[in-house]
């Protein structure tokens, strides 16, 4: 039973790379389109957003597939990744209005929070999913 279950959390892994994928897919795919309609005018936001999910999905959750495989039963795993996933969505999003906003020729001052409130989420995720249990792993060698 135990194989069982860590045959499930092992496949999570891959089933979020692919989904990673795919939200690559349908970023990229999305920014392309709204070029053809916007009259050829381009953003740098709007073309590269789609490396949020490549870089932090894709290739992150590669790594720890690769390195990490017990990452699944670590203390917080599943709060880490709920909040590191709301934090690649929310930098996607702020890429999105950003190039959204440059491709009309207007600005806002809100989306420079986007990329705060983004990048807090990802080290907080980061912090939740590590300091726990780097101290139980020095106790445990102590």
């Amino acid at each position: 039973m135990i194989l069982y279950t860590s045959d499930i959390k092992k496949s999570n892994l891959t089933k979020t790379i692919i989904t990673y994928i795919l939200i690559t897919t349908i970023v990229y795919s999305i920014s392309k389109i709204y070029s053809v309609f916007s009259h050829n005018v381009n953003s740098v936001f709007m073309s590269l957003m789609f490396l949020y999910p490549l870089i932090g999905g894709v290739l992150i959750f590669s790594i720890i597939k690769l390195f990490f495989k017990n990452i699944c039963h670590y203390k917080y795993y599943r709060l880490s990744y709920n909040i590191y996933n709301s934090g690649v969505g929310t930098l996607v999003v702020g890429s999105l209005l950003s190039g959204i906003f440059e491709i009309a020729g207007t600005s806002s001052n809100f989306t420079k929070y986007y990329y705060i409130v983004g990048l807090i989420q990802i080290i907080y995720a980061i912090f939740l999913l590590l300091i726990p249990n780097l101290r139980r792993h020095a106790n445990l060698s102590s």
